[in-house]
């Protein structure tokens, strides 16, 4: 029997890649560069904006807007889930 090896994190890292490119994705489709999309279902940030140069930024419940990448991977997972 044949097992493949893979590399989880690599995997890790292409999903987080192309979640990432839908929310913009999204954003650039239905709202728009530097708007404010409040979250309704998420339970670490209250609202999401892309700016113009394409980073994501999340409003956290502490009122503090960050990187995407200051979060865990779920949130950005759950943010694109109530995205789309």
């Amino acid at each position: 029997m044949y097992i493949e090896n893979i590399d989880i994190d690599e995997q890790l890292a292409i999903l987080w890649s192309k979640v990432y490119a839908s929310i913009i994705y999204i954003i650039d489709n239905h709202f728009g560069r530097e708007q404010k999309v409040v979250l309704t279902c998420n339970d670490s940030a209250d609202a999401i904006v892309v700016t113009y140069d394409g980073v994501i930024k999340l409003l956290s419940k502490d009122g503090f807007l960050e990187d995407a990448e200051q979060f865990d991977d779920y949130v950005l997972y759950d943010v694109y889930r109530e995205l789309r």
